[in-house]
């Protein structure tokens, strides 16, 4: 599976275990990979971890509220409001994959 622009795909391409690359800087490195995960307790559904740097697997580092899962807009929520939930404001540099599969490590 290749990257792809989150502008690109669709908001029903976001499952569990999907992957976001963008840079960033502090606290995170100058590359971030963030996947989508699960939340298990009452702060919400829906988050994204880091996976990569000193922060890798650190609590989530966001929650998406319950109304964006529930009416399945997270890549619209993160389009129009990366600016303000990103550590950069280049949302025509930020891709997305599918979760990585075992055969492709």
């Amino acid at each position: 599976m290749k990257w792809k622009r989150l502008i690109d795909i669709n908001n029903n391409d976001i499952t569990r275990g999907a992957l976001l690359k963008f840079k960033s800087e502090y606290p995170f490195e100058e590359n971030v990979v963030m996947m989508f995960c699960e939340i298990p307790n009452e702060l919400g559904k829906f988050g994204l971890i880091a996976i990569t740097g000193s922060k890798s697997g650190v609590n989530p580092y966001f929650i998406f509220s319950d109304d964006v899962v529930d009416e399945n807009k997270i890549r619209d929520w993160l389009i129009d409001n990366w600016y303000n939930f990103s550590l950069n404001d280049n949302i025509e540099q930020v891709f997305f994959r599918e979760c990585l599969r075992y055969y492709e490590i």
